[in-house]
């Protein structure tokens, strides 16, 4: 009943979509699209033995320190999360950007500033507009 309620009604509690979107797979798509579905304070789903759980708490932007572990995750999906993570140093996220199982999550990492992406293109020899 707990998930019914979740999967439809507008005003169900976070804490009942977050436990329907770890219990229910077939339903994930459409709760992602739910404000009130939590994205932060999920650092007890980190370890989750599901790829489909681990991603989404890999990109929770509380988490502190990052989480570092999930980058060596063996699913590409939880890699790329961690490697968005916003608490990542611009160090890091440039040295993720070389490795293409994390350069997507890295080039969309809000930590990588525009100076940074700007001395990386001029590197690679990509003109400027």
């Amino acid at each position: 009943m707990r998930h019914l309620l979740a999967l439809n009604h507008p005003l169900a509690p976070p804490d009942a979509l977050l436990d329907a979107f770890v219990q229910m797979p077939r339903q994930r798509a459409c709760l992602l699209t739910l404000d009130r579905l939590p994205r932060t304070g999920l650092r007890q789903l980190l370890g989750h033995a599901d790829l489909g759980v681990r991603a989404p708490a890999a990109g929770d932007p509380t988490l502190r320190p990052p989480p570092f572990a999930l980058l060596r995750d063996a699913d590409a999906g939880v890699r790329r999360a961690a490697a968005a993570h916003p608490a990542l140093s611009g160090e890091v996220v440039e040295a993720l950007l070389r490795d293409a199982s994390t350069a997507e999550g890295a080039a969309a990492n809000p930590g990588l500033g525009a100076g940074r992406l700007h001395r990386l293109l001029d590197r690679a020899g990509l003109p400027s507009s």
